[in-house]
């Protein structure tokens, strides 16, 4: 029998064990009425597939437990009281201020002192968001997993945010992201480290870029179709000089404004790789202007504070940055010009000639590679619509449903959208018939109740009427499509034409590779579902790298994405970092008013 690998099967959203919460404190009866979950269900969806049938995902939650080799042993969450205007209750049931026991939490997982630095990002969910069928999910908060913000959170109950006043720079957990609920806002914390460098050291350089980036921070309209450009650290490391010099382009132009999520990646980019002291910036940005930066860096603390950078001594940084540690010279990581940004990004886009510095390909030398839409969709369909547990159909269902936003958000052509998208139609298809088709033998696709069955489905998703019937004017159209020999490119460009494609058109295209290879189908017998799932996804890896690839040409478009569930997906494992980078899920900070200790 053929495993399904890790890489295939997330071990955290589709941990089939009980949810583990083994925290001395626990979600009260009311809060869990408020959010509509019982209590074992908390911090997971139910994916309804129909009236008798569902799944569980748990899509908030993370490791609590590992075994010695690193493998996912428990799922569940690590519940924290928080408190942004009182007191909360600690172990011994004494009231002590509303962050001492998340503070004391991430020291102690950290390896911090009593007065070490804090320096840790935070993902707000929606728990309230725990049941539903696909489609009407994907209609909710749920179509960017479910996570609606990200901040960070530097200790003694501060948090910074883009917006910069977001949640007043507190918790913000009472508070359930809409105006008139009754529910909270908790959220899930995550330390991030450096390999090799101390803790407080990279925690409070993560602080100084924080608070110097976040100064003046301008915060886009349209946050939810906002594009994020500086990927690449050369990038990165040009924003945070023009940041400090005060550029007018980052003032003026708002597809260079920062929401969330794409602040805090940024900061977290900068600090990896730049220590605060003087040496540091003439190595990254040479000698005149590194000094000129380090002189405009100082008096911009100044402004920020009302400090001198040297009254507290002690603040300045100094580690082996990760671009050293990934073996890049100074040379390899200068800080672009904007004009050699918007040079390479034309190029990039349109393929027009550039003669400038290449960047440092992501992720080597920052924290992990920007998302594009083929990865949303990718990590939206291995959460809630997994082929292996909702079935091949729903998982197609999902990939057509997104074709319209996915248009909409990048503005690539709709043939190219279809040709991927169909590609992946027939590989679904095939795996199906392997277990559905083979498990109710006929001679042939004409006489297959399941071919006929999983047709009239099809003509449904595509916009039809799932009514055709195994009669000989059935058998007739169907053939008909057979013999035009259609190939995806070729279906595609009708999308654009006068004549688009017809219900039937797609459905028979999805099934093309069924009806042709109708006989090693039911010669190869019933496999498992496990078989199958894992077939289709080794068969599909080319079209789903493919996809990745593909260049968003429209400058207004986004290439470039990155969500405020990024780091619960890197924590978990769904997608990719930099090795050099850890990033762990620690626990989830919870409002007081929905906590209580256990008895």
């Amino acid at each position: 029998m053929i495993s399904i690998s890790p890489s295939y099967r997330n071990p955290v959203y589709h941990f089939h064990g009980p949810s583990t919460f083994n925290s001395p404190y626990s979600i009260t009866d009311q809060a869990l009425k408020n959010y509509g979950v019982a209590r074992e269900l908390f911090g997971s969806t139910n994916i309804i597939l129909s009236q008798d049938d569902l799944f569980n995902v748990k899509d908030y939650q993370y490791a609590v437990s590992k075994d010695a080799n690193g493998n996912v042993t428990a799922v569940g969450m690590y519940f924290l009281p928080v408190s942004d205007n009182s007191f909360v209750i600690d172990l011994n049931g004494n009231p002590v201020a509303g962050s001492q026991m998340v503070d004391d939490f991430i020291r102690s997982k950290s390896g911090l002192g009593p007065t070490d630095d804090i320096y840790a990002l935070i993902s707000y969910m929606h728990p309230e968001l725990n049941s539903g069928s696909i489609q009407a999910l994907s209609q909710t908060d749920k179509n960017v997993l479910g996570f609606t913000h990200m901040g960070a959170y530097i200790g003694k109950g501060i948090t910074s945010n883009s917006p910069v006043a977001y949640h007043d720079h507190r918790f913000g957990c009472a508070w359930g992201g809409v105006i008139g609920t009754n529910y909270g806002y908790p959220c899930n914390i995550h330390i991030v480290g450096l390999k090799g460098v101390n803790q407080s050291v990279f925690n409070r350089n993560c602080q100084l870029v924080d608070m110097l980036v976040g100064h003046g921070l301008e915060f886009p309209g349209n946050y939810q179709d906002s594009m994020f450009r500086p990927v690449f650290v050369n990038a990165a490391l040009m924003y945070y000089r023009d940041w400090l010099m005060q550029e007018a382009y980052l003032i003026n132009d708002p597809t260079w404004y920062f929401y969330c999520a794409a602040n805090k990646l940024t900061v977290l980019n900068i600090a990896c790789n730049l220590p605060h002291n003087l040496k540091s910036f003439q190595e990254v940005y040479g000698e005149t202007e590194g000094t000129t930066l380090w002189n405009q860096f100082l008096n911009r603390y100044t402004n920020v504070t009302g400090f001198s950078f040297d009254y507290y001594p002690g603040l300045e940084t100094d580690f082996i940055p990760l671009w050293k540690q990934e073996g890049l010279s100074a040379k390899d990581i200068t800080p672009f010009t904007i004009q050699q940004y918007n040079a390479y990004d034309q190029h990039r886009r349109e393929g027009t000639p550039y003669n400038g510095p290449e960047p440092v390909p992501a992720p080597k030398a920052v924290v992990c590679e920007a998302q594009s839409t083929a990865d949303l969709i990718y990590e939206f369909i291995q959460i809630y619509a997994d082929p292996y547990d909702a079935g091949p159909l729903a998982t197609l269902g999902v990939l057509w449903g997104w074709k319209q936003p996915v248009l909409q958000r990048t503005g690539i052509p709709e043939i190219e959208y279809l040709v991927y998208a169909l590609g992946i139609f027939q590989k679904l298809a095939y795996e199906y018939a392997r277990t559905g088709a083979a498990a109710i033998p006929a001679p042939s696709w004409e006489e297959s109740q399941w071919f006929w069955a999983t047709y009239n489905i099809l003509l449904t998703i595509f916009g039809g009427t799932g009514n055709k019937t195994a009669n000989l004017q059935g058998i007739q159209e169907v053939q008909s499509l057979i013999d035009m020999d259609m190939k995806a490119f070729d279906l595609a460009k009708l999308s654009v034409s006068s004549q688009p494609p017809t219900a039937e058109m797609l459905a028979v295209y999805t099934l093309l590779d069924v009806s042709e290879k109708w006989n090693t189908i039911m010669a190869g017998g019933i496999i498992s579902n496990q078989d199958a799932y894992s077939e289709f996804m080794e068969s599909a890896k080319t079209v789903f790298d493919e996809a990745e690839k593909i260049v968003v040409k429209n400058p207004g478009k986004i290439q470039y994405n990155i969500l405020p569930a990024s780091f619960n997906l890197i924590s978990n494992g769904l997608y990719g970092k930099n090795e050099l980078v850890n990033v762990e899920t620690i626990c989830t900070a919870v409002d007081i008013s929905e906590m209580q200790l256990n008895k």
